[in-house]
């Protein structure tokens, strides 16, 4: 504008001179002066020439800033949608169309492969595949355990504590004095469970399951430690009580006659053995079970009687009256025992007077 403003300064300098001028040499017959009107026409035409060049100026500078304001936003906006041909574009909404998220919804939006990766590009139709390129392989992901070892410093590391059937056995004796039934049924569990269990513990938790009314699940749990190498006898010969407590006669004689084939019968296994043949009517084989018992083992009471059954059943009175005889003297005898013995030593002297008379 200073320009212009110039321009016009120096216009009407000229104008002042040519009005003086033309006032010295002004001819009487021309009533217009010419070089006045020459001059305020070329001032005219120097504006609008001029402001034509501004507006031309400012036309270009505002295309140019609004291509560049054009390029950066194309440039921002790093997603664009593919339109079909001759269809017209839905307004774009700005707010998202409202989702029930129902169970249904939601397991279809969850991938069925947790390693599988969620496609988010939008899939305008299907491009069939020439050569599909193989498959970067993925590394496995590090195992729960793993991941958590990782993390937790050594210092906070806590040592697992295991304990042996012996250990467990006594928790449970102990839980079992205190009356805490169900704490000892679990450590007895947790004590025969793993490998080379303590004897004692399948003891004492067979007799605890005998106790509860749980026979038959002791029978199993004996039935299996019997059956290896080099099983206890006393284990089977809980084994074979527990049989006969269900009646299961027949199984329990043909595990005490593998026993005496196997030259393995201890004296209480001897002595069941002995009474079971008595009971069938063997009374030979149980008078020779019994006299080996009472060999080793002269006090035992049970014994000198079955001796005496047996003899008696063998019509050798004077055996079966001196085998009762030495049943009666011990002090491990109960009165009911006592009283039948009597009852029979009495019928054995009344057999003896008839046959002397």
């Amino acid at each position: 504008m200073s320009l212009i403003n110039q321009m016009l300064r120096d216009l009407e300098k000229r104008q002042g001179h040519a009005e003086l001028n033309s006032t010295l040499v002004l001819h009487p017959y021309y009533p217009i002066n010419n070089n006045k009107f020459k001059t305020t026409y070329l001032r005219n035409a120097l504006i609008v020439i001029i402001s034509i060049a501004l507006l031309y100026v400012g036309a270009q500078r505002a295309s140019l800033t609004s291509k560049s304001h054009h390029e950066s936003l194309a440039q921002s906006n790093s997603i664009t949608i593919a339109a079909a041909p001759n269809a017209k574009q839905p307004a774009a909404s700005l707010e998202p169309e409202p989702v029930a998220l129902t169970r249904k919804t939601i397991e279809q939006k969850m991938p069925a492969d947790p390693v599988e990766q969620v496609n988010i590009a939008p899939k305008l139709a299907p491009t069939p595949v020439v050569d599909a390129p193989q498959a970067l392989p993925i590394a496995p992901a590090a195992k729960p355990e793993q991941a958590q070892a990782a993390t937790i410093p050594k210092s906070y590391e806590t040592k697992k504590i295991t304990l042996d059937s012996t250990q467990l056995h006594k928790r449970a004796l102990a839980a079992y004095r205190e009356g805490d039934y169900a704490q000892a049924e679990s450590y007895w569990i947790q004590a025969t469970s793993i490998s080379n269990p303590s004897q004692e513990a399948l003891l004492h938790y067979s007799l605890f399951l005998v106790n509860t009314d749980q026979a038959a699940q002791a029978e199993i749990l004996l039935r299996t430690q019997i059956s290896l190498p080099n099983a206890p006898i006393a284990l089977t010969n809980l084994y074979i009580k527990i049989l006969l407590q269900q009646e299961k006669t027949e199984v329990a004689l043909a595990q005490l006659q593998t026993l005496r084939s196997l030259n393995k019968l201890d004296i209480e296994s001897t002595g069941m053995l002995a009474a079971l043949l008595q009971k069938k009517g063997d009374h030979a084989s149980a008078v020779t079970l019994y006299q080996k018992i009472v060999t080793k083992q002269s006090d035992n009471a049970i014994a000198w009687m079955g001796l005496g059954i047996s003899q008696e059943a063998l019509a050798n009175p004077s055996a079966a009256f001196k085998a009762y005889q030495n049943a009666i003297a011990l002090p491990s005898i109960t009165t009911d025992l006592k009283h039948f013995m009597v009852s029979r030593m009495q019928q054995l002297n009344q057999t003896d007077v008839h046959h002397d008379h």
